[in-house]
């Protein structure tokens, strides 16, 4: 279709399927499929091919839309470090440490503790080799605020075993 009405040319509108049979200043004479012939308006007749041509427009930009595939998403990474076995490590030097010290064990006595027991270097190192871009300290940190998540995890085994606390803006730990 053109982007103007032409004589000759057809068109649409809700009484039907239409041809211009002439264009007389405003007015247009146009002749139905069933042979009835009449006078319209020309500008209410450009309005109305306007309207459809917008709704058509918008009719394929909807199917096109609906046409696109959905993006996957990235499957989720596995956890670097085995959280199970790093909330036993952690519960364990927590237990030690509050015995000997504070009763509350700061985040980063806990750090500390698990970079020098060989298990918890061991993990600490293997994670290290998947967050190359990470210190060891930083990821031992990790276990423990992962540690501290759990402690409120419905399903935990370390939940109702600790409690956590703020000491000078640090998270402390402690056995109930």
């Amino acid at each position: 279709m053109t982007d103007t009405i032409e004589v000759g040319h057809r068109y649409r509108n809700p009484a039907g399927e239409y041809e211009i049979m002439a264009i007389d200043g405003m007015w247009a004479t146009v002749r139905y499929e069933d042979g009835m012939t009449k006078r319209h308006l020309l500008a209410a007749l450009k309005i109305h091919w306007e309207n459809n041509q917008a709704g058509a427009e918008a009719a394929a930009l909807a199917a096109q839309k609906t046409a696109k595939a959905p993006r996957v998403r990235a499957p989720k990474a596995a956890a670097p470090f085995p959280i199970d076995e790093t909330s036993g490590l952690i519960a364990a030097i927590v237990r030690a440490k509050s015995l000997v010290d504070d009763p509350y064990v700061t985040r980063q006595t806990i750090v500390e503790g698990l970079m020098a027991d060989p298990r918890g270097l061991e993990i600490i190192t293997t994670a290290h080799k998947a967050l190359f871009y990470r210190t060891p300290e930083w990821i031992a940190g990790s276990m423990v605020d992962q540690f501290g998540k759990d402690i409120s995890r419905k399903g935990s085994p370390v939940r109702d075993k600790f409690d956590r606390q703020q000491v000078d803006n640090v998270w402390a730990y402690r056995p109930r």
